[in-house]
């Protein structure tokens, strides 16, 4: 699977920016520890933030299975 640019959203090369609150943050995280603890796959992503952005609401671009 090729690399999905995450950062800031000014920059071209950015495919995907941050969540635009802290809120919408941790729901989207509380989503992805959902889909693991009712026994999904994590493919690509997870919880937590993208290395090298470890401030600020990103999000890891994240596919779950099941």
């Amino acid at each position: 699977m090729p690399a999905i640019p995450v950062g800031d959203p000014a920059d071209p090369k950015t495919a995907v920016g941050p969540m635009v609150t802290e809120k919408q943050y941790e729901r989207v995280q509380s989503y992805i520890r959902k889909g693991i603890e009712e026994g999904a796959e994590v493919l690509v992503g997870g919880e937590g933030h993208p290395r090298g952005l470890e401030t600020g609401s990103f999000v890891k671009p994240t596919v779950l299975s099941m």
